[in-house]
């Protein structure tokens, strides 16, 4: 009886009675981010990758990238021939492989960079095939919009007397941490940086900040005339890229 039964199931697989499950295939995956504008993100775990399936939301693999910016000339030179290769040695990537018995639409997400400034995520959909490398050229590139904003002074929560003066100083770079200089690579004249300052929710000031050298230090002035609790809003703008950042900061009039 088994011996039949086992001749009947060859049979039936034979002839196309009964599917057999597809083996699965190892899909090797590289995923490089892009500074818009600008270079690869760089760093040790400082950008994280999520890859999902995106129909259902199952999380495939997690992973961060690791490396450097890549090549400036070779990045900003490249031209739109496919695939690109825009990276070189060193350019960050998280290099992955899925074990995949059937296509899956895979949703990409890339998560905030470290830096409380640099809030956002990005991400990007595409169909994956079984043994189908996304290898070729740079990978799977997403790119990330937006530039860095960091406060040095003034002092979060920091106490300032009423007619005395605030020094205004910022760092602003790209995502890529590519710094601004005037005739640069990325020019200082090509970003506008400016300090809206409001006190109880109403805007009281806004206070234009310039170059103030080295790379990517922007500075001003503000003297308030009221008491009271003063948020500063530290806003760049770069319209070349149509790239934004902000941060904000508390400091106390008394």
């Amino acid at each position: 009886m088994h011996s039949i039964a086992r001749t009947l199931l060859c049979v039936l697989v034979a002839g196309g009675g009964i599917t057999a499950p597809a083996a699965a295939e190892e899909t090797r995956i590289d995923v490089r981010v892009l500074a818009r504008g600008a270079k690869f993100l760089p760093g040790h775990g400082s950008v994280p990758i999520t890859l999902r399936d995106a129909d259902t939301g199952e999380v495939l693999i997690r992973g961060w990238t690791e490396g450097g910016t890549g090549d400036t000339a070779r990045i900003l030179n490249a031209g739109a021939s496919e695939p690109r290769q825009m990276q070189g040695d060193n350019a960050a990537v998280f290099s992955t492989s899925l074990d995949m018995d059937r296509p899956r639409l895979v949703a990409l997400e890339v998560g905030s960079p470290e830096g409380a400034s640099r809030a956002g995520r990005q991400i990007s959909t595409q169909w994956v095939l079984p043994g189908k490398h996304l290898t070729n050229g740079d990978g799977w590139v997403v790119e990330m919009p937006g530039l860095v904003v960091d406060i040095s002074t003034p002092v979060a929560h920091g106490f300032v007397d009423r007619g005395g003066e605030i020094d205004l100083l910022a760092g602003v770079t790209l995502m890529c941490g590519c710094g601004f200089e005037p005739g640069g690579t990325w020019d200082a004249g090509g970003v506008e940086v400016e300090a809206w300052i409001y006190r109880v929710g109403e805007k009281v000031a806004v206070v234009p900040l310039t170059y103030a050298g080295p790379s990517s230090r922007f500075e001003g002035v503000y003297q308030p005339t009221a008491a009271g609790v003063h948020e500063i809003e530290i806003r760049a703008w770069a319209p070349r890229w149509n790239n934004a950042g902000i941060a904000r900061t508390l400091v106390f009039v008394r």
